[in-house]
């Protein structure tokens, strides 16, 4: 499978399970998915990948999408801590940053949808 597939599939696999959350269900006001600006994320397809899950979990109304580079926005610059945090522990066995996280964090494994 090529990187982009990956990417992809892991970021529907992750919005996926992102709109099943109570919270975004339940919501009474605007919901706003920011993606990191990536290169795979072109030609609408973060608003593909957003509108799709939207769909599938049966929410009446699709939430507003936008990329935005994390040197700027402070909300993705905690996601990119996170991932940074769970990479070192899993790719260079290094969980000193993912310590920091460890009681709030769930490790889950979850199947691609095709």
């Amino acid at each position: 499978m090529s990187r982009e597939n990956v990417y992809t599939k892991t970021a529907r696999t992750l919005m996926d399970s992102v709109m099943q959350d109570p919270k975004i269900r339940n919501s009474m006001g605007t919901v706003r998915v920011v993606y990191d600006s990536h290169k795979y994320l072109y030609r609408g397809n973060a608003q593909r990948i957003t509108s799709e899950a939207a769909v599938a979990a049966g929410l009446g109304r699709i939430p507003e999408t936008r990329l935005a580079d994390s040197a700027g926005y402070a909300p993705l610059q905690v996601h990119d801590f996170v991932t940074g945090a769970i990479g070192s522990r899993y790719n260079r066995q290094d969980s000193r940053c993912y310590d920091v996280i460890r009681s709030r964090t769930e490790i889950v494994r979850k199947g691609f949808r095709r």
